[in-house]
């Protein structure tokens, strides 16, 4: 397996892998709301618009035939006044094809997209988890991460108002 960086060729297999999260995400979460409902293909299309500058990036697993996962990973400021780090690599998106998964593609895109973070002067990264996704969890700790912050969401509605 080798980590590539994404080109246009690859727009069919990184919307299809997109769909397999969108999938993902919706049985962990047992809800089908406006969090998680987006047009995969779309959303692709505007990742690999905003993803084609130097400051971002999209590497692809890929083995002799087939694309086995991809992560999309940005610099982005950081505009805590508490915090010296003006700068973090954040990955928006990890993935890896269900029936790639056990062959180490996850932790061979963390370290490329990693060695890209550095080369930029970058010194953090961050990910972010859905809460019951355990094992994707347990992998980034693994890795090194450490829980920074946790985001809660309730979903409201007029009907609720008061309650």
């Amino acid at each position: 397996m080798e980590i590539i960086e994404f080109n246009s060729s690859y727009t069919n297999d990184l919307q299809h892998l997109g769909q397999w999260l969108r999938n993902y995400i919706v049985s962990l979460e047992n809800r089908d709301d406006d969090l998680i409902m987006y047009n995969t293909d779309k959303e692709m299309e505007e990742y690999i618009e905003e993803f084609s500058h130097s400051k971002n990036i999209i590497l692809l697993a890929k083995d002799e035939e087939n694309i086995e996962g991809y992560i999309i990973a940005k610099i982005k400021d950081e505009d805590w006044e508490w915090t010296q780090i003006k700068k973090v690599g954040q990955v928006e998106q990890l993935f890896i094809d269900p029936d790639f998964r056990g062959k180490w593609a996850w932790k061979k895109l963390l370290e490329k997209c990693e060695s890209f973070f550095l080369k930029q002067c970058i010194s953090h990264m961050e990910i972010s988890v859905f809460a019951r996704n355990k094992n994707a969890f347990d992998f980034y700790k693994k890795y090194g991460f450490d829980e920074r912050l946790i985001t809660l969401d309730k979903k409201i509605t007029p009907e609720q108002e008061g309650k």
